[in-house]
């Protein structure tokens, strides 16, 4: 008696790895605007204006800081993002979605900047170093629906002995 397979199996076979191949393709897909280098003023807050429409993903790496000691670990400050939620004419403080650094930097209360509730106030973004030298390192924002940033606020910190700020950053947008 010879083994004769379910009549769709072909047709399943080729449904799952098409499938597949889209669902591979689509997340691929990102399109990544390079905004280039942006600097911050030390003791001061900073807009960063970047007018940017219909984007799900804003990367910032870290390209230079203010070196008080070498020493001293480094910090972004308070980081707001302000723009428009799609299908809104308010402009708000956009709220986050999920946020992911690199490996030495950590996030100072993940939990307060991710808030979903509404009349729950969102704390700023800040970030720390685990090490003293944080060049390089990047800091990923994922929002939760497409939005059009339109600044970036960075509030520095009083300058300390204690930390070292970012001087500049390479900010990248994916959509």
């Amino acid at each position: 008696m010879k083994y004769v397979p379910p009549r769709y199996l072909n047709f399943i076979i080729i449904f799952i790895i098409l499938s597949t191949a889209l669902v591979v393709t689509k997340e691929s897909n990102k399109k990544e605007v390079n905004l280039g280098s942006y600097s911050i003023s030390e003791n001061v807050s900073s807009k960063i204006y970047l007018n940017l429409k219909n984007i799900d993903e804003l990367v910032l790496e870290i390209e230079n800081i203010f070196i008080n000691e070498q020493n001293n670990i480094c910090t972004t400050g308070d980081i707001y993002i302000y723009g428009y939620v799609q299908n809104s004419d308010n402009f708000v403080r956009l709220r986050l979605h999920d946020i992911s650094v690199s490996s030495n930097l950590k996030i100072k209360s993940k939990n307060l900047s991710l808030s979903n509730q509404l009349d729950f106030e969102q704390e700023p973004l800040r970030v720390y170093s685990n090490n003293f030298d944080c060049v390089g390192s990047k800091i990923f924002l994922y929002f939760e629906r497409d939005v059009t940033v339109t600044y970036l606020l960075i509030d520095q910190m009083k300058s300390s002995n204690e930390t070292n700020l970012i001087k500049s950053y390479l900010i990248s947008a994916y959509s």
